[in-house]
This record gives C-alpha cells, structure tokens and sequence, in this order.
C-alpha cells in the first residue's frame, strides 16, 4: 500500500475498520460449541444483514436481489419454525440475535491475550476508524501537519499530509490479533494443526507485548 505513488494517506483506515469487524463477524459465526442449529441460525442472520445492506443499495439491480434473498430466509426460517426479526435495530433468527459491530469486535479483541491495553486499543481503534471512514474531510484533517505551515493572506496555505508509521503500526498490531484469535478458534472447530502457524502466532504475540510495553513507557495514559 505504502510503495504505490501516490501514497494513499489515509486509505488504509476504511480498510483496517473493514478487516476488524471481518475478522469479528466470522468469529461469532464459527464460535465453539454452539451447536450446529445455532451455527445456521447465526449464518442466516448474517445472510439477513448482507441483504438488508443489498436492498438499501444506490444500484437498482441489487435492491430486488436484497428483497429476494430476504424472502429466501424469512421462508427457510419458518420452515424451521424459527422466528425472524430483520430491521434497523435487530436481526434475530431463532434464538440467535446478530450484535453490534462494537460488540462483535469487543468480544473478539477481549480473548487470547493478556497484553495490556489491547482490548481498549481496539475499541479506541473501532470508534476512530469508524469515523474516518464516513467522514473524509476528517481524515484529511487528521493528516495535515500545520506546524510549520506558513500564514499567508493573499491564498490558500499548503500544507504537507503525511501518515504516521506509529499510527500504522498500532493498526497492524490489532488487526492481526484479531485475525490471529479468528483463526485460533477456526483451528478448534475444524481440528487442525500447524507448527508453522502456531510459531508464527507465538512471535507475534511477543512482538505485540514488546510494543504495547514499549507504547505504555512513553505513554502512561494507554
């Protein structure tokens, strides 16, 4: 992302907030040990949540295709003889009611670690990304450095834009605990094994201490 030209500033926060709550949603969904009727009830909840977001599409060809597939699952529901709430406040099927993207991501980033200060990183993080990503003038804001940006009277200033490697850093860090979690309870759940994964996760879970520790040194607010 950071060798194309030109450099995309902050392009990389609608897509770290995107990877999150990915990586979040498919861990609710494949969560251990709940049974293969709550796994298809949380899949079709799911389902109901992609096609509501179809429906509400800009692009006329996706809305009947959203209404479609809402029907498809409201019918295999009651075929079940399973309930179905899908509105702007609630999704349920069954005894199964989809949360939150902050909770999602919040119960993702609150297991397999006890690096502190991860997990209010990552809601810090999710309310950050979140409003990057639909406001883009702040994100412009929040990467123009006006330090040293001369006054001028007479036009528009000019000013650079940069992206803090910092900033980045911290992003990588939660992004790949939470996929790092995502995939240690797929792991469970499909009984696979891998030396070379459970190395790498062992190193990164080293390196993010070493960076949390270091962080938490310089700022005693974290």
């Amino acid at each position: 992302m950071f060798r194309g030209q030109p450099v995309p500033v902050y392009a990389h926060l609608p897509v770290a907030r995107a990877s999150l709550e990915a990586a979040a949603l498919s861990y609710w969904a494949g969560a251990r040990g709940i049974g293969p009727t709550m796994r298809v009830q949380r899949y079709q909840a799911i389902r109901l949540r992609n096609s509501r977001e179809l429906k509400r599409s800009p692009i006329p060809e996706f809305k009947p295709q959203g209404a479609a597939n809402m029907a498809q699952i409201r019918q295999q529901s009651a075929n079940r003889g399973w309930a179905v709430i899908a509105n702007e406040k609630r999704i349920v099927v069954g005894e199964q009611e989809l949360p939150g993207s902050g909770a999602l991501i919040k119960a993702l980033l609150s297991n397999g670690t006890d690096a502190q200060g991860l997990q209010h990183l990552g809601a810090t993080a999710w309310w950050l990304w979140s409003g990057v990503s639909h406001a883009a003038n702040y994100a412009l804001l929040e990467s123009v450095d006006a330090t040293n940006a001369p006054a001028s009277p007479l036009g528009p200033n000019t000013v650079p834009i940069f992206t803090s490697s910092r900033t980045v850093g911290f992003q990588a860090l939660i992004v790949g605990h939470g996929f790092r979690t995502l995939v240690e309870e797929h792991r469970f759940v499909f009984g696979w094994s891998s030396d070379a994964w459970t190395h790498a996760a062992q190193r990164f879970v080293g390196a993010t201490k070493v960076f949390l520790s270091a962080f938490s040194a310089s700022s005693p607010t974290v």
